[in-house]
């Protein structure tokens, strides 16, 4: 078989030098959906793409294809049976191949294009919400990753200051210290031995070195932020010797970290958080969509949007969610919308494929949103 290089992000596999024709293959998956019926669904969208591959294209047989597709598949985890996974998305020019799980819902589909169909996964990742949970008592922390879709508390090291105790040593000058949930209710009683002002300064100096720690070890990563939860007293504490506000969300979680309950609290809050991080987005796009057609910036023109994609004069291109232009775009610029390439192409995806090229950005926004299919922002008037 030839080069089957795999890429691990959409970005690196679209800037790699390569060409189609390429096969995208998206397909829904519902829950606990049996290994059997995933793989027969595969296999007949595969089968019509490569169909339409044939038709369409200069392509004698599709058995590159088809060999890559099976040997990628057969190896991921899409056949495991506990992992619940919303859809899935494969694209392959039969060379090299970029499978992604996807946490949207996406429509069953099979297409053979001259660039990738590539607009469902652009959709997951603009959804995506990836951060730590810090959680904090007065005398202890716990750390959790939440990365596509799941939630895992983290072993932390040695070093790490997991408890006041071990992080302030013979240093503590409040006394021995406890947390401990009782009651129903699961109250938090903090035992210790001397002053509530010796312990006060025992807590600020714990969550000075935990806040240290975190930003140190988790705070590189300004699209994976932490969010604090735990009581509303201890969070306000940490806010004010917190010394990097920006590696923390504005999100927090008033939950009690000693609670032993508190699973399917976290995912019903995660829940809220997305649906608002969501709604924020969108009333960021449409304010810098104001902004730019105040600068004259903006254009809602398909030609011109066209001809400044292909130059890299796009900064933001913004598309309509869900919708459809059948065509392709020439190597003189010209569009083709009547032959049979056109005809199985969305227009909108190859201006994503060419705007992330050249490293503009591309948002997908509710239909009800924009005025048009697409408009873009360009990095200077023309």
């Amino acid at each position: 078989m030839q080069d089957t290089q795999k890429y691990t992000s959409l970005t690196e596999f679209l800037r790699s030098t390569q060409k189609g024709p390429f096969i995208s293959v998206y397909m829904d998956i519902e829950p606990n959906q049996p290994v059997e019926k995933t793989s027969i669904t595969l296999k007949n969208l595969v089968k019509h793409a490569l169909e339409v591959l044939q038709a369409t294209w200069d392509v004698d047989n599709g058995d590159d294809y088809r060999q890559l597709i099976d040997s990628t598949v057969d190896s991921s985890s899409l056949w495991n049976m506990g992992n619940n996974i919303n859809s899935f998305g494969l694209i392959t020019n039969g060379k090299t191949i970029f499978v992604q799980e996807l946490t949207v819902e996406t429509h069953d589909i099979a297409m053979a294009t001259d660039l990738p169909f590539i607009l469902p996964m652009l959709l997951d990742y603009q959804n995506r919400f990836e951060f730590y949970l810090l959680g904090i008592s007065y005398d202890k922390i716990r750390l959790y990753d939440f990365t596509d879709r799941y939630l895992k508390e983290l072993p932390l090291p040695d070093d790490a200051p997991k408890t006041l105790k071990k992080a302030l040593g013979d240093d503590i000058r409040g006394g021995e210290t406890n947390s401990v949930s009782v009651g129903n209710g699961k109250i938090s009683v903090h035992g210790h031995n001397d002053t509530s002002a010796e312990k006060e300064i025992d807590h600020r100096r714990y969550y000075q070195i935990v806040d240290k720690y975190i930003i140190d070890n988790f705070g590189n990563d300004p699209a994976k932020p932490v969010i604090l939860m735990g009581l509303p007293q201890n969070m306000t504490l940490f806010k004010e010797v917190n010394k990097t506000p920006n590696h923390f969300s504005e999100f927090e979680l008033d939950l009690n970290p000693t609670e032993l309950d508190y699973d399917q609290k976290i995912e019903d809050r995660i829940e809220r958080f997305k649906q608002e991080r969501n709604k924020a987005l969108l009333e960021q796009d449409l304010d810098e969509i104001d902004k730019a057609r105040g600068a004259a910036l903006i254009s809602a023109d398909l030609n011109q949007i066209i001809t400044s994609a292909i130059h890299g004069q796009v900064d933001t291109i913004y598309l309509a969610q869900g919708v459809r232009i059948d065509g392709r775009i020439l190597d003189n610029e010209i569009v083709d919308t009547t032959s049979s390439r056109a005809i199985h192409n969305n227009l909108l995806s190859d201006l994503a494929d060419l705007t992330i090229k050249n490293s503009g950005n591309v948002r997908i926004l509710p239909e009800d949103k924009l005025n048009d299919k697409v408009i873009a922002k360009l990095r200077y008037t023309i």
